[in-house]
């Protein structure tokens, strides 16, 4: 992947890059498109509380709502890798955030369950902004946020419809399809070596 010059700003896209597992399953991969945009609407409501969203996502996925509050426990499968990763870069200066098309609450919790709380700056959720990747309004409202130009900020997405997405509005990406793969284009890019 080439890169048109170093970022100032490194995003991360949560559920698929940082934290992977079988929630994928049912949200991206598995579930059919009318599921994903039920979902994705589901992720924009501002005004609903956590057991509303897991009632209806549940309703929507078609799993009970046990299955749909696990799936969406803070304790995630994390790549330890990855989090130690992203602390060496925050560490290097730069900027680090999460652009995720996932309900806030859970997104707060799993970063901070992940231990990324003190070295992630900015999030961006589909709730927080009514709208998901890869709507050019997320991608505005993720620029605005990190107050430079699109091209000093490189989003890490493991959906390559969101990767062309953030392109289409001015950002480098990335499409994350592995951590030894990711950490050998970051390092150079960024100079920060995976140790």
């Amino acid at each position: 992947m080439k890169f048109d010059r170093k970022p100032i700003w490194i995003v991360f896209d949560y559920f698929g890059v940082i934290a992977v597992d079988e929630v994928l399953q049912l949200i991206g991969q598995g579930a059919d498109l009318a599921q994903n945009q039920q979902v994705e609407e589901l992720n924009k409501l501002k005004d609903i509380d956590f057991e509303t969203w897991i009632d209806t996502s549940s309703s929507v996925l078609g799993v009970s709502r046990e299955r749909a509050k696990s799936l969406n426990n803070p304790a995630q499968n994390h790549d330890t890798r990855l989090v130690s990763y992203i602390h060496a870069l925050f560490s290097a200066g730069f900027e680090i955030g999460v652009a995720s098309n996932s309900y806030e609450q859970s997104l707060h919790s799993s970063i901070q369950q992940a231990g990324l709380s003190d070295v992630v700056t900015m999030i961006v959720s589909s709730q927080s902004i009514n709208a998901v990747k890869p709507d050019p309004v997320f991608w505005e409202a993720l620029i605005m946020q990190t107050g430079v130009d699109s091209r000093d900020i490189v989003m890490i997405d493991d959906s390559l419809q969101n990767c062309e997405g953030a392109g289409d509005a001015g950002l480098q990406s990335y499409h994350y399809t592995d951590f030894q793969s990711f950490a050998t284009d970051c390092e150079q890019l960024t100079g920060v070596a995976y140790a």
